[in-house]
């Protein structure tokens, strides 16, 4: 087997797994979760260290398959230009490991820029915010609070059991068991 024609089944697999990610991500086929584990299997088919370790990341198909389409593809075009073997297969290599590693980068920057969005309640505990739907002497009504940024509304209870109405400020003094907010009425700053 000659050199031409490993890098012709270099790049013709690379390429064809390349193809058919694309087509299965525009059609909607692409988003298996998988069950939590110690380790983290990402769709995109990679494997993430608990670190998020960035050699990880070089093993991820798109990774191996870019890997293997430019291998293929640079290694032809270098034999094409009459290229010596040897530096046909190092600018192969060259361009391969490049194309991994640019591959690489790109899956954990797009990692960093997700956000889990699950809210810690506890978070709100000290936050001032309104009431929305009356908080009545005996039982719950809504506040709207930030919480990491984001306003919420939250079910909410009156500490000192009295009615607050809507509209009034209210601060989160704690967090019952049920998950339902603690609040008092804040009291304006007085204008001096």
């Amino acid at each position: 087997m000659g050199l031409n024609t490993i890098y012709l089944i270099c790049a013709i697999g690379g390429g064809t797994v390349l193809l058919l990610r694309l087509v299965m991500m525009i059609i909607g086929l692409d988003h298996g979760d998988t069950p939590d584990s110690g380790v983290d299997l990402d769709h995109d088919g990679s494997v993430d260290a608990p670190d998020g370790n960035i050699g990880m990341k070089l093993l991820s198909l798109q990774s191996i398959a870019g890997f293997f389409t430019m291998f293929g593809l640079v290694g032809l075009g270098l034999l094409q230009v009459k290229a010596a073997p040897i530096w046909s297969l190092l600018g192969a290599l060259a361009a391969g490991l490049v194309t991994a590693w640019v591959t690489a980068m790109i899956f954990y920057q797009m990692r960093r820029l997700q956000s889990e969005g699950t809210m810690v309640i506890q978070d709100a505990i000290g936050q001032i915010g309104s009431v929305y739907l009356t908080i009545p002497e005996q039982g719950t009504g809504v506040v709207s609070v930030a919480v990491k940024g984001t306003l919420r509304s939250l079910d909410a209870m009156s500490e000192a059991g009295k009615r607050i109405p809507t509209g009034a400020m209210v601060r989160v003094t704690g967090v019952t068991a049920g998950k339902i907010l603690v609040v008092v009425e804040q009291q304006p700053p007085e204008n001096s």
